[in-house]
């Protein structure tokens, strides 16, 4: 017995000193890399716990329960600088808004970070594999099979959103004295278009009498499953433990619904005639989606991944979007007026593309929206191998820092596109006029940058402008039932939130627009009165009349161990073809196609993709060619 126990120590003596010799190993390393490259170490920021920064932790959470995480965020880059150090459950970590080192992230040194394996393990069991959930040559495979179609000939329909936007209305009281919560609404039509566009048949959630009950089942499976993954990817590895009964069933009801389309058009493409089934070309049209991917792939779970992860996106974005842009119009009446002025040629007609792009002030308005309330207010990436990042270091915060592998960097969009050194003293303040001279590139980035930009960004802002400019068409005038001040509330996707507003007025164009509806849909509307109100969320028992406003910013991350410990083992893609990205260096070494794209990284901003652009925002402004620099990315 005392030999056993003796080799048992002098063997956990042996572990013990081979990690702690390779914790010094690895130490030194960086210490002799960061002098090398001339790096300084950030600030940190200030903590009580020293070893785990459980007081850092403790502190992001109450806020988050509180809807004042994102305040506390700026906080912290008020007193620590645009760059900083923190730890939080032991993990150590850099944040920042430093707009040079975004690109550096997202662009210049992409294959230097990835997503990690906590978004997989949390979000695969629903989601499946797709573009959404994948890193490395899948993520590669899902963006080339998917960005075709994104381009404009897709996108650029908007037959699809007016029957749908006809549904919304029809839910919108004519009482003047009635409220309505919109922010609902906008999910409901989000909802609806998504699935139209991507499967070729609506969920029909805005008309709840026609639905299938396939469709029914589908729409509440859909949202309760998604706030089942966003607990999973809190827990991170221990994400199984959400699978509750409840979930599966939802799971299987989500499933289900797609897999009947992608069954579908697997039996068309099998029969080579996928371009003439449907008894109209309006269907056609809708329907060419999922054809066009069972061209190139036939695996029926791989195709409903890819869909479902379209879905996910195309919904919750455009419904952040709308329900943060009608929240500021509800209180401000005087953009109201101007964007109601700016429409008047219309004559209550529904514009055409070329009309969206000469509505200079929506576009304003829309930019600004996505500025002060980003879909996407925080996300993160982790280093894969030793990096290095531009600025940040030093008193100055202008040296550069060193990045060891496997270190988690955030950056937090909501608080970069509050810098005054960007936009002013008055950044806090939503005032779309500023966009007529600024064009902040990188410090701009509602729909994410480089590589892995948003596929779908088009499809969200022409929904947006072309939703907002029917309701400004049917209503004269629109005021705020919620007097309290704008509210966050993080999630992986959109919660069911707050946004109500009282419209009033009814234009001769609304009532058109009604009486198009048909009675079944104007029966649904005259029973939205005060006498019987509608819900702020589903899950709410009394009836909402005036609530506190929680808009739908989405945080896809938060601070956790297993965002590192996912990675344990480097992580090695394929060299660039391009351009050589050096472990330790600060700059690329480029030929001349590489030096070209460097100069339009510096001068525009973030590389863009996705086709020209049906309403021209500022912040679109070069394209990333997906055929020739696809290899670059990771």
């Amino acid at each position: 017995m005392l030999f056993w126990a003796l080799a048992l120590i002098g063997a956990q003596s042996i572990w013990l000193s081979y990690r702690l010799g390779r914790y010094l190993r690895v130490l030194i390393d960086n210490i002799i890399t960061a002098k090398r490259y001339s790096c300084q170490a950030p600030p940190d920021l200030p903590r009580n716990d020293p070893f785990l920064g459980l007081d850092i932790t403790f502190e992001s959470y109450a806020t988050i329960q509180n809807h004042r995480y994102l305040e506390l965020c700026q906080q912290r880059f008020l007193k620590s600088g645009t760059t900083f150090r923190t730890k939080s459950m032991g993990v150590n970590s850099i944040c920042t808004i430093d707009p040079e080192n975004i690109k550096t992230v997202l662009s210049l040194k992409f294959n230097d970070f990835r997503l990690g394996e906590k978004r997989e393990a949390a979000f695969v069991p629903l989601l499946g594999h797709g573009i959404f959930t994948s890193d490395g040559e899948d993520w590669k495979h899902s963006r080339r099979l998917l960005n075709p179609s994104f381009r404009r000939p897709q996108i650029g329909h908007l037959e699809l959103y007016e029957r749908h936007i006809q549904n919304l209305i029809g839910h919108i009281p004519r009482n003047s004295s009635s409220s309505v919560d919109l922010q609902r609404l906008f999910f409901d039509l989000t909802i609806d278009t998504a699935t139209e566009t991507f499967c070729g048949q609506s969920s029909l959630c805005l008309a709840p009498d026609k639905q299938s009950p396939m469709n029914t089942k589908f729409a509440g499976a859909f949202d309760r499953s998604q706030r089942t993954i966003a607990n999973g990817v809190a827990l991170g590895s221990l994400a199984a433990f959400t699978h509750t009964p409840a979930f599966n069933k939802d799971r299987h009801s989500v499933h289900e619904f797609i897999d009947y389309f992608v069954q579908k058009a697997l039996e068309r493409q099998s029969s080579s005639s996928s371009t003439s089934q449907g008894s109209n070309d309006h269907q056609n049209h809708h329907e060419a989606f999922i054809d066009r991917l069972t061209e190139e792939v036939q695996d029926p779970i791989r195709l409903r991944g890819e869909i479902l992860n379209v879905i996910l996106a195309g919904r919750d974005t455009t419904a952040s979007l709308l329900s943060n842009l009608w929240f500021v119009l509800a209180r401000r009446p005087d953009i109201w007026r101007k964007l109601r002025e700016e429409i008047e040629f219309l004559g209550g007609h529904a514009p055409t593309l070329e009309q969206l792009n000469g509505l200079k002030y929506l576009r304003y308005c829309i930019n600004e929206s996505l500025r002060l309330y980003p879909p996407i207010p925080l996300n993160f990436r982790t280093s894969v191998r030793d990096t290095i990042l531009p600025a940040g270091g030093g008193s100055d915060g202008q040296s550069p820092i060193f990045v060891p592998a496997r270190t988690p960097v955030y950056y937090h969009v909501y608080s970069m596109h509050r810098l005054e050194s960007i936009y002013g003293s008055d950044a806090s303040d939503f005032r779309p006029e500023r966009w007529e001279s600024i064009r902040p590139g990188w410090g701009f980035l509602p729909f994410n940058g480089g590589p892995r930009i948003c596929l779908g960004q088009q499809l969200a802002l022409n929904e947006a402008s072309y939703t907002t400019v029917r309701l400004l068409q049917a209503y004269s005038k629109i005021q705020s039932a919620d007097p309290e001040p704008w509210q966050e509330a993080l999630a992986i996707s959109s919660l069911d939130l707050r946004a109500t507003c009282l419209p009033s007025s009814m234009t001769s164009a609304a009532t058109e627009l009604l009486q198009r509806v048909g009675d079944q849909q104007t029966g649904i509307m005259n029973r939205i009165t005060p006498t019987n109100p509608i819900y702020a969320d589903r899950r709410q028992k009394a009836p909402l009349h005036i609530r506190p406003h929680k808009i739908a910013p989405v945080l896809r991350k938060q601070r956790t161990k297993a965002a590192t410990e996912s990675l344990r083992r480097p992580w090695r893609p394929r060299r660039n073809r391009v351009a050589e990205i050096d472990v330790n260096a600060q700059t690329r070494s480029c030929g001349a196609v590489g030096a070209v794209r460097d100069a339009l990284i510096e001068a525009e901003g973030p590389d863009r993709d996705g086709g020209e652009t049906a309403v021209e925002f500022d912040y679109v402004e070069n394209e990333w060619d997906e055929d020739e620099n696809v290899d670059e990315a990771d």
